[in-house]
């Protein structure tokens, strides 16, 4: 990031940092599971929650690439965006049809973020500068609507 400082620790300073530019998720690897034709939105399994929505690009194109979800990571700094932790090895894997529809089902009960790889790399998902977030509780599906994905 141009004319900014790091503070030794490799991020920008807290009065620039910005979400787009701090705490992003390491480079991860995989595909999603792509379904043809309409998606069906399984009921979530017993204690286990299920996530749903619909991914496109900032042009409106669907998007169907990697998704993750994430939790906040406990270390957060005064005039930082919280970083959000891909859970790439126990995230339940997401599925997707070419509509950008998509889900993800066994989720555990808790707050998460969303990470998405596409060919610019993993970014958090953002809407107006924060991160998109998602409580879920045991049995519930919650439909979170429409991610625009960077």
């Amino acid at each position: 990031m141009e004319g900014s400082e790091n503070n030794g620790v490799g991020y920008p300073a807290p009065e620039t940092a910005a979400i787009e530019d701090a705490y992003l998720a390491p480079v991860l690897s995989g595909a999603p599971a792509v379904v043809s034709g309409s998606l069906s939105i399984p009921a979530p399994a017993a204690g286990k929650a299920v996530i749903h929505g619909k991914m496109q690009t900032a042009d409106g194109k669907a998007f169907t690439g990697t998704l993750f979800i994430g939790i906040f990571g406990l270390y957060i700094r005064e005039g930082y965006p919280p970083p959000v932790e891909a859970l790439v090895a126990d995230s339940p894997a997401v599925v997707v049809d070419s509509e950008g529809q998509f889900y993800f089902a066994d989720v555990q009960p808790g707050v998460y973020g969303f990470v998405a790889l596409s060919p610019s790399g993993a970014q958090i998902v953002t809407a107006n500068g924060a991160p998109v977030t998602v409580e879920v509780a045991a049995d519930q599906t919650v439909d979170i609507g429409t991610l625009v994905v960077p």
